[in-house]
């Protein structure tokens, strides 16, 4: 698994992010803190494919239009996933029906509210276990396989 951040400064021996253009299965963290993907971060070195952080809105857009993901984990801070980049990042993977997660704690009211936040997949609730999150990875990769199966 390789770990890509975009900001090197923060994390200076991590490759950079040039190398993820030419990746096109890959999973994406949406985190402005890091915190939240320092939580996550053993579980996801467990994983057979990239993972890129975005520490922005910015970022992840940017990224999503450079390859798609097949899976995007919104962490951190619920305004790092607010409505209108949760639809922004549906809107620009409707095409391979890429599977999209908030990391929220079991602590908080809203994981449960799916109507308000209808582009979301589903709530990855911490704390997370590596077998939840490789069921995840399963799932979104068989999503996408099978939308991709049926486009053609």
């Amino acid at each position: 698994m390789r770990l890509v951040f975009e900001n090197q400064l923060d994390f200076p021996n991590m490759l950079e992010s040039r190398e993820m253009t030419a990746i096109q299965q890959y999973v994406l963290v949406v985190d402005s803190s890091y915190e939240d993907f320092q939580d996550i971060r053993s579980l996801l070195s467990g994983l057979p494919c990239p993972v890129f952080v975005a520490g922005s809105t910015e970022q992840a857009v940017a990224q999503t239009q450079q390859g798609q993901p097949y899976l995007v984990i919104l962490a951190g801070d619920r305004d790092n996933w607010s409505q209108p980049l949760v639809h922004r990042l549906r809107q620009m993977t409707q095409r391979t029906n890429v599977t999209i997660v908030a990391l929220t704690d079991t602590a908080d009211p809203l994981w449960g509210e799916s109507e308000d936040n209808p582009d979301i997949d589903g709530f990855l609730v911490k704390p997370v276990s590596g077998d939840v999150l490789n069921l995840l990875v399963e799932s979104a990769l068989a999503k996408q396989a099978q939308s991709v199966s049926q486009a053609r």
